[in-house]
């Protein structure tokens, strides 16, 4: 199967939120996390403790419309996007959320997590994180999520980005 370039794959996250996924193993859950706060559970694979995962961390500029850094998913990024994940607040209620003038951080979760929240009817197995975060205006970031089936699932977040800009900042590119 050919692979897609980054920039076809950052256009149809940033035009329609859906990318082809494909085959990735499903590995057994051993140990969770839970928020007692939104009700969030996240359960982490036997291998979650592997310091690198195969595929990059990469962060997409919108204006200039491609991937301009790519990082190692190390464990550190690995945390940071299951407490984004865990710190979910609700669905996207904009239909139309604004991509333009963004920073896009995608996140491979390998293995993948089990997001369980029950408000929402959710019971996935979690392969990207997505982390939307707008440049300008009083947008606050917000994610994107893909399950096994490439299925997409926008959530807003009440978690800050603050660690996740300081490891893109400590890993060679910062973001303003």
């Amino acid at each position: 199967m050919m692979r897609k370039s980054p920039r076809i794959t950052w256009f149809f996250v940033a035009v329609c939120t859906g990318i082809i996924l494909f085959g990735y193993q499903l590995y057994e859950s051993s140990d969770f996390s839970f928020n007692k706060s939104t009700g969030t559970m996240v359960m982490h694979g036997e291998n979650s403790s592997i310091n690198e995962s195969e595929e990059q961390v990469e962060l997409f500029d919108s204006e200039k419309e491609k991937v301009i850094s790519r990082f190692s998913n190390t464990k550190k990024f690995r945390e940071e996007a299951a407490r984004i994940i865990q710190s979910i607040s609700g669905r996207v209620q904009e239909m139309s959320p604004a991509f333009d003038q963004s920073f896009i951080v995608k996140i491979p979760i390998s293995p993948p997590m089990k997001l369980t929240l029950p408000k929402y009817e959710l019971n996935e197995d979690i392969h990207y994180l997505y982390v939307v975060m707008p440049m300008k205006g009083k947008r606050k970031p917000w994610i994107i999520m893909h399950n096994q089936e490439s299925e997409t699932i926008l959530m807003e977040i009440a978690s800050d980005v603050t660690n996740l800009k300081k490891l893109l900042i400590s890993k060679g590119r910062g973001i303003d």
